[in-house]
């Protein structure tokens, strides 16, 4: 009987019943594309022993588009080896480092992310799941605010959708440069010495618009805006309003 109980806990510990829980306490929840902070890792044993294979943390996000709703791991990283928990045993915590990764999604009105923390394990995992706020990295910043300061506005369809590899924001030119161009879109691309600007101008044209041939008059251009200009919104306007002249 003793031994049916024993089996009987461990399949209950295998379904997520009486195992094990983990929780990752964060300082905030608006991080910057880049910046590292330190998190608190609580693990909870559960009623009857159990064997870790290790802790884990995930960056999961999700980005709406004409498709659907898509979801894309960022960044995965492995936080324990393998490990043993008595059944109940004290909680036990550690302080824990971690660094959003320069490359990963901004946070808009189609894409969000969380961090997911589990224990890995014969059964269910046991996970906690934080809803997170990525800010543009600030060289970024800087050059999304030039971008508003010069009067491009926002795209409402695609400004911030993700694709698995890219993240692309849209702009519509201000009333100078709307003669020339429809459209403009832009990939951000951080780099120790500044910042590379992946982007794409639909310019305007009566005839193709016409004939449904808009990709026509379609160019790509590789922009790139160093360290020295993206201390301050005013420098960084000048000098993309320049690179853009220049490329349209």
């Amino acid at each position: 009987m003793k031994g049916e109980m024993v089996l009987f806990k461990r399949v209950l510990t295998a379904l997520g019943i009486g195992g094990a829980k983990i929780d990752l306490i964060l300082p905030k929840d608006r991080f910057y594309a880049g910046e590292t902070f330190e998190g608190l890792l609580k693990v909870l044993p559960g009623s009857s022993r159990q064997e870790i294979s290790g802790i884990y943390l995930h960056l999961i996000t999700e980005s709406k588009s004409d498709e659907g709703t898509q979801q894309y791991e960022i960044d995965n990283h492995s936080i324990t080896g393998s490990f043993e928990i008595d059944g109940g045993q004290e909680a036990f915590e550690a302080r824990i480092e971690y660094t959003i990764p320069y490359y990963a999604p901004v946070t808009t009105h189609l894409t969000r992310s969380y961090l997911i923390t589990g224990l890995e394990t014969m059964g269910l995992d046991p996970k906690d799941q934080d809803h997170i706020e990525i800010l543009p990295e600030p060289r970024v910043r800087v050059i999304m605010d030039a971008f508003d300061r010069l009067g491009f506005m926002k795209g409402r369809d695609d400004f911030g959708v993700y694709n698995g590899k890219y993240q692309e924001f849209e702009y519509k030119p201000p009333g100078s440069l709307a003669g020339k161009v429809k459209e403009v879109d832009v990939i951000f691309q951080p780099t120790k010495e500044g910042v590379f600007l992946l982007t794409e101008f639909e310019k305007k044209s009566i005839l193709l618009d016409i004939l449904d041939l808009e990709e026509l008059g379609e160019s790509r251009h590789r922009l790139f805006l160093p360290n020295e200009y993206l201390k301050a919104v005013i420098p960084a306007s000048e000098a993309l309003i320049q690179l853009i002249t220049k490329a349209i």
